[in-house]
C-alpha cells in the first residue's frame, strides 16, 4: 500500500528478486553480481517492463534484500 492506503499496481516476492502484477505476471526482476577486473564491485540491477513504475522505497527494499542475500553467499 502507498502512504494514502491505496493498493499499488504490483507485488514483490520477499527475496527482492521479482515483481508481479495482481494477475501473477512477472513485471520486473532484480539481481546482484560481482563485476570488474580489478577490485571487483557488487553491482545491483532492477529491471521492469516498459510503463511499470516502482516507488523508490520499494526499490530500496528490493536492493536491501538482494544485498543481504548477496552478502550471505559472497564468501562461498
Amino acid at each position: 500500500m502507498d502512504a494514502d492506503g491505496n493498493l499499488k499496481d504490483y507485488l514483490a516476492e520477499e527475496r527482492g528478486e521479482e515483481l508481479y502484477d495482481y494477475e501473477g505476471n512477472q513485471i520486473g526482476s532484480g539481481k546482484a553480481e560481482l563485476k570488474g577486473y580489478i577490485g571487483e564491485k557488487c553491482y545491483f540491477e532492477i529491471d521492469t517492463e516498459t510503463g511499470v513504475s516502482v516507488d523508490a522505497v520499494d526499490k530500496m527494499a528490493m536492493y536491501l534484500q538482494l544485498f543481504s542475500k548477496f552478502n550471505e553467499t559472497a564468501g562461498d
